[in-house]
């Protein structure tokens, strides 16, 4: 499968649609397209930004490019101290965390407020 292809199946698989997966990665939707249909290939940055949107590894997108290169260990250091300081969590728990860091944050600040009352209603006491 092409780079496009990888995007393609992901993007439909989470059900993120065309425009709304542009737009998070600041490309215009024919861009998009042209990146998914194989007729330009996207730049590193590009790749990044839409397995970050994604919540996939780079490396599904384009296994070709050797991602060492572009990894900011500082702040992978950084993020693994946070984990590294935190309660165990399972599988699951931290799949949400990731949804949520995903959101924009619009969507960061509803989640928070529906949080907010599942807690009042079902918080163990």
């Amino acid at each position: 499968m092409t780079v496009g292809d990888n995007i393609k199946t992901i993007r439909k698989k989470k059900g993120i649609k065309q425009k709304d997966l542009a737009s998070y990665i600041e490309m215009t939707v024919r861009g998009l397209q042209d990146i998914e249909y194989g007729k330009t290939q996207p730049r590193v940055g590009t790749v990044l930004k839409i397995a970050k949107c994604l919540n996939v590894s780079p490396t599904i997108i384009n296994p070709d490019l050797n991602w060492d290169d572009y990894i900011d260990t500082e702040s992978l250091s950084n993020e693994v101290q946070v984990w590294d300081s935190l309660p165990d969590y399972n599988e699951d728990d931290i799949d949400i965390f990731r949804s949520f860091l995903s959101l924009n944050p619009d969507g960061k600040q509803k989640a928070s407020e529906y949080i907010d009352l599942l807690m009042l209603k079902y918080k163990d006491k």
